[in-house]
């Protein structure tokens, strides 16, 4: 699952694609995204899709999109981020968790329907399933992204990397560079 992202650093994609937008450190569902469609061409959408049974969606298993009703008018978009996040319940916390690579940005695979995009989701590599067992599908920024899923490059998953930030970013008021800082959780050990 991917329950928030960053675009901490849109200035290389700006003048690859001849655009502005501005830094965003906490973009969380409802929000709106920027996407390259079919054509590509910009584009832009709120993250998250109404089914016609009263369900939102967030994310998609990019295994079993295809036999959803919900998804059925969608057509593949390729999301730029600079990295997203996870939590895990430790101690009875839930612990933000920042995942990223060493690329300025990146692509992240979606589903668009009439300005809604959800974000597809792969089976988590083992290195981080110990956090979330799901994780965005990534494709490399110098590669123009294929239409085709099943050529979809896994290069960037040598060099992904993650750390733990704070608590603020659940909140989607707390935006800014402080949403990707480290931050360290002291253990919690046992009164008893």
């Amino acid at each position: 699952m991917c329950g928030r992202m960053s675009f901490g650093q849109p200035s290389p994609f700006n003048q690859t694609f001849k655009t502005r937008l501005k830094p965003r450190y906490n973009i969380g569902p409802g929000q709106r995204i920027t996407a390259l469609n079919q054509n590509s061409e910009l584009t832009e959408g709120n993250w998250g899709v109404h089914s016609s049974q009263g369900h939102f969606w967030i994310n998609a298993r990019w295994e079993s999109w295809a036999k959803k009703p919900a998804f059925q008018q969608c057509t593949l978009v390729w999301i730029p981020t600079h990295g997203w996040y996870e939590w895990k319940t430790e101690a009875q916390r839930k612990i933000p968790y920042y995942f990223h690579t060493s690329q300025a940005w990146f692509w992240v695979a979606g589903l668009m329907h009439k300005e809604q995009i959800v974000v597809l989701t792969q089976q988590a590599q083992k290195e981080i399933s110990h956090i979330h067992d799901r994780m965005p599908l990534m494709h490399p920024p110098t590669i123009q992204p294929h239409q085709n899923l099943e050529d979809i490059s896994t290069t960037l998953l040598d060099s992904l990397n993650y750390y733990t930030v704070s608590t603020q970013v659940n909140k989607s008021s707390f935006e800014g560079p402080a949403c990707i800082e480290p931050v360290d959780y002291p253990t919690q050990t046992s009164l008893f």
